[in-house]
């Protein structure tokens, strides 16, 4: 065991001692914590390197996805156990991400953008897309993404790997979402845009500020 987990096992156990000391009978087993006390290989186990999730994402079979540290990404039951563990390029860029094109996973790490399939087994490899994004909606439409790159904002076909061009932008984009109505919303500027086939929604830009 490596000298940081044993000191976080002592430290735990500190803790545990002196709540039972104080307040035993409020003490009460709830299993281990994101394994659902499972063991083997269904244990949950992440890289050893740190990374923010990008998901999750849910599938059909009500499975979540979610990145496991740097370089790892898992599906999990949704009772907590690790169904499949799969190796992904490594990246802890900020503007990593992760989002559902029909049947397939599109993750941007770094500023390369990937496709993985639902289906794929633990020994499948993302595929790479395109190589120069630099930010990627949150969702997808008709097997689309949207994505950033430079002052440009693109359709990007998941399957094709084709590009559309859909305006130029003059600041730099926080965050993008999709609407039902095929309406591109980005964030960024303390603002969100509208555009419907590229051209401004009426009332926007509107003030927007993340808390």
């Amino acid at each position: 065991m490596k000298p940081t987990a044993v000191a976080i096992v002592l430290c735990f156990a500190a803790f545990v001692g002196c709540a039972v000391s104080v307040h035993a009978a409020e003490l009460r087993f709830a299993g281990v914590l994101g394994n659902s006390g499972e063991s083997g290989d269904t244990l949950v186990a992440f890289s050893e390197r740190q990374a923010s999730g990008i998901g999750p994402v849910i599938d059909d079979e009500q499975t979540l996805w979610e990145r496991a540290g740097a370089g790892r990404l898992n599906r999990y039951a949704l009772d907590g156990r690790l169904l499949a563990s799969f190796a992904i390029p490594t990246s802890t860029s900020h503007s990593d991400q992760m989002t559902r094109a029909d049947d397939r996973l599109v993750l941007l790490l770094g500023k390369t953008a990937y496709w993985l399939s639902l289906t794929s087994q633990p020994d499948s490899k993302p595929v790479r897309i395109d190589d120069n994004v630099d930010r990627m909606s949150s969702n997808a439409k008709d097997g689309q993404v949207v994505i950033v790159d430079g002052d440009q904002l693109f359709w990007l076909d998941v399957t094709s790997a084709k590009r559309t061009l859909i305006r130029k932008i003059a600041f730099r984009v926080a965050g993008l979402h999709i609407g039902s109505d095929d309406t591109l919303y980005v964030f960024g500027d303390g603002n969100v845009y509208a555009w419907q086939n590229g051209e401004p929604v009426e009332g926007f830009p509107k003030p927007f500020h993340a808390e």
